[in-house]
């Protein structure tokens, strides 16, 4: 599953790549040429100013790159739980618990148990009221979807309930 995290590495991966490819290729045409005969000081001087404007590209672009990652970095400081609207269960003094785990929406990203509640788990005799909590800190925006169990007196049902990470 893709987090922020190895989002941003692939992103430094693909970078380093294409930079590394560029400079190949930039280097193989400076090499090329100055072995050909006839190479002079104003060929040289173009090449040279070429590969300054390379090396300004790649300062910039890794430089962006750093302030992406610091970006990122913070931004997982900073903790993003979120509420779902409140839901009804059909069972009153129920006790609640997600079914199958996690929360999905529909790119296939989850929201795991382990980050999910259903506030609260045990409904007081009478109450039909629950909500889901979810500490979505670094996870894709979205509707999450699933169901949560019901049980109560022998009898078990179950509701459909969504949750949106901003």
């Amino acid at each position: 599953m893709p987090t922020p995290f190895t989002d941003l590495l692939q992103s430094y991966a693909d970078l380093t790549s294409s930079l590394a490819e560029e400079w190949r290729a930039h280097a193989a045409g400076v090499a090329s040429k100055a072995q050909r005969p006839g190479y002079k000081v104003d060929h040289a001087v173009s090449d040279l100013a070429a590969t300054a404007a390379l090396a300004t590209e790649t300062g910039y672009l890794l430089a962006a790159q750093a302030f992406e990652a610091v970006s990122v970095v913070a931004a997982q400081l900073e903790r993003n739980v979120v509420f779902s609207e409140p839901f009804q269960s059909a069972l009153p003094g129920a006790t609640l618990a997600l079914e199958g785990q996690q929360l999905i929406n529909g790119f296939g990203d989850v929201l795991p148990a382990s980050i999910v509640a259903i506030q609260p788990p045990q409904l007081k005799a009478g109450e039909t009221e629950f909500v889901v909590r979810a500490d979505a800190t670094g996870r894709r925006a979205g509707t999450y979807v699933g169901r949560v169990t019901t049980v109560a007196a022998g009898a078990s049902d179950h509701v459909d309930v969504w949750i949106v990470v901003p």
